[in-house]
């Protein structure tokens, strides 16, 4: 594997897909991302075995198609530390080589093999979503999702798109946030999603094209895919305590 990229593009890239590790796991090879060359572009993916996300960036010059694995968070540190306008990234088969303006290190090359292999997208029509309206409804309730795992559907914002309308809603028990905004879409799906996944999103983005299934959710995006497992519920009745204009 042989590529060279813009620097600045590499850097907001890792700073998404490295959103998407975990903090912690008794998996090491869940702290990588893998990088791979093909048909003149990079792809970095990483996954915490829940939700996996996949970026696309184009190449400047000639490339070596190729795959490796890297320790995310290591390569950013060192990608942001760099000053170079550009990020030339090699494997010589032992070690995976990166190189911008004065700076230059090797990481250890580790068997791309053993990276996850990312879950298949869910089928169906998807939905073209405003992401603006996404996170308004984020950001009016994100505050009130269970901060612990005891409870795994409270730990998720419960998500639900119909014909006609978009909502939201979270609760940890003790506080329950709820915001609903009127809409049209052709479809609808219902959905107990981390909070972690919709912060992949690009808050400055127009739409994003939305597809679940009872398991999965997926979003695509120009240059991004990300496919997250669904929390499994049942979900608080939570409209039984709402005030009745709503």
């Amino acid at each position: 594997m042989r590529c060279e990229l813009n620097r600045e593009a590499l850097l907001e890239a890792l700073g998404v897909v490295t959103s998407a590790l975990p903090g912690k796991t008794t998996y090491p090879v869940l702290q990588n991302i893998q990088l791979e060359v093909a048909g003149g572009r990079l792809s970095l993916s990483a996954t915490d075995e829940d939700t996996a996300i996949r970026r696309e960036l184009p190449l400047e010059g000639k490339s070596a198609d190729g795959r490796v694995l890297v320790h995310g968070r290591k390569l950013l540190e060192l990608v942001r530390e760099s000053r170079g306008e550009t990020v030339q990234l090699g494997d010589d088969g032992s070690l995976v080589q990166i190189e911008s303006g004065r700076v230059k290190a090797d990481f250890i090359r580790l068997d791309p093999d053993e990276f996850p292999k990312s879950p298949d997208f869910p089928e169906g029509a998807p939905l073209e979503l405003p992401l603006a309206l996404v996170f308004e409804l984020f950001d009016a309730c994100a505050f009130a999702v269970a901060k612990d795992g005891s409870r795994p559907a409270m730990a998720a914002l419960n998500w639900e798109v119909s014909k006609t309308e978009m909502r939201m809603v979270a609760t940890d028990g003790h506080r329950l946030a709820f915001a609903s905004r009127k809409m049209k879409t052709p479809g609808r799906f219902k959905a107990l999603i981390s909070p972690k996944t919709l912060l992949l999103l690009p808050r400055g983005g127009d739409t994003v094209a939305v597809t679940a299934d009872p398991a999965r959710i997926g979003f695509k995006l120009p240059d991004t895919t990300i496919i997250s497992r669904l929390i499994e519920g049942p979900y608080p009745d939570y409209e039984r305590v709402l005030p009745k204009s709503h």
